[in-house]
């Protein structure tokens, strides 16, 4: 009960996604208010301000916040899926002075990098003003987050970008030229705007995180949990209870923990005591199944070692046997069952060097008077060796 109600208070129902569009002569703040309700999203603002000090002015600072940087300074390719794909991008300077926001596919990496100096001002300005930054992206990949949704798409745009797919994979991107082009997406009856994309497909990275997008964000750990601390102390402080509540409340926890340590002793008492029975009636299904193989006589050795002998008598040197499995059982053992074998058949494994060398020694064991059947089950090239299954059918009258 008390863990549902503090996870009530700490989970995140609104969230403003800010895209920071930085330009020449001024930064623009396209924000949208997304309300988290029953597993659904819904847009339920979305407002564009010229500065910060206008956005200040407007945006609520009890919300996580999530920022998608777009605009000058950020450099977004397709590079080949290397080792070195980062220093192809940015020649001689220095890969840790930038943040790396990548989209990592078998064959290519999609990825926008930017000087941390240019994200870290814009932070500052952020923390200063008590706004908890949760995440971020960087460029146009993170829209790949909002392809699964939309399975039918051949291509998802931002504002300033075209994003094409193969399936589910991107298959390749393109910069466009400014445009007031109205295309938009529904996505659970939320129509989704080319001017609100990259900002909604941020929070569903956030929210639903992507495996392919590939983003070092443990420097905003500090800001999400500052953003928790402050958000569950706010909701406490005005719901707490008179201070003899809070002691009854916590001597109600104590108790709680001795009576569910005192119900874990006797739970552990109990399965103890189960597992003794069990190994009691294992050894007596052991002794049992002793008994049965021994009026059988499958484990006479003098029974099994003629077949031994006669399979490892005529092997090539070329051949290795890993297992060999004289008359297997017709069914799993089940305990309190009898035991029936194909006691008439013989399986081998193994694997060889010369396919010569196999196929001589099949033909030696073919032609044994004691061989009904000889069957191939598995044969196959395994490096420089092949690996092998074949099944023997004895006969009855050997």
């Amino acid at each position: 009960m008390v863990q549902k109600v503090f996870n009530n208070i700490l989970s995140e129902k609104r969230f403003l996604c800010i895209e920071v569009s930085i330009q020449e002569d001024s930064t623009l703040y396209q924000v949208i208010e997304v309300l988290q309700k029953n597993n659904s999203l819904f847009i339920d603002s979305s407002t564009t301000y010229i500065g910060f000090e206008e956005l200040l002015k407007e945006i609520p600072k009890n919300r996580p916040t999530l920022l998608s940087f777009t605009g000058q300074g950020i450099i977004s390719k397709k590079l080949e899926n290397t080792g070195n794909h980062r220093s192809k991008l940015i020649f001689n300077a220095n890969a840790d002075d930038f943040y790396w926001y990548e989209l990592v596919q078998s064959g290519y990496i999609y990825a926008s990098v930017v000087r941390k100096s240019v994200i870290d001002n814009e932070l500052e300005l952020f923390n200063k003003n008590q706004v908890f930054i949760v995440d971020i992206s960087i460029g146009p990949f993170v829209i790949a987050a909002i392809k699964p949704l939309l399975p039918d798409a051949g291509s998802l745009f931002t504002r300033f970008f075209e994003m094409r797919f193969q399936k589910n994979t991107v298959s390749d991107f393109s910069k466009l030229a400014p445009s007031d082009d109205t295309n938009s997406y529904e996505i659970d009856g939320e129509e989704i705007t080319r001017k609100n994309s990259v900002s909604f497909a941020t929070l569903l990275q956030y929210l639903f995180p992507h495996d392919t997008i590939d983003f070092e964000n443990s420097f905003l750990e500090t800001n999400r949990s500052e953003f928790r601390f402050r958000k569950a102390f706010n909701t406490i402080g005005a719901i707490a209870l008179p201070s003899f509540l809070l002691a009854l409340l916590i001597s109600y926890l104590l108790l709680g923990h001795y009576q569910k340590s005192y119900i874990n002793l006797q739970i552990a008492i109990e399965e103890e005591n189960i597992a003794y029975n069990k190994l009691v009636l294992l050894q007596k299904d052991r002794d049992n199944k002793e008994i049965m193989l021994n009026e059988s006589g499958l484990n006479d050795s003098n029974f099994l070692s003629y077949y031994l002998s006669e399979i490892t008598k005529e092997i090539p040197s070329g051949i290795n046997l890993m297992s060999l499995s004289i008359f297997p059982p017709t069914s799993k053992i089940k305990p309190e069952e009898q035991v029936f074998f194909k006691n008439d058949q013989i399986e081998i494994t193994g694997e060889t060097l010369s396919n010569d060398a196999f196929t001589g020694w099949i033909g030696i064991l073919k032609n044994s008077f004691w061989v009904a059947n000889l069957e191939i089950v598995d044969f196959r090239k395994e490096g420089a060796s092949s690996s092998f299954i074949i099944r023997l059918k004895l006969k009855f009258n050997v």
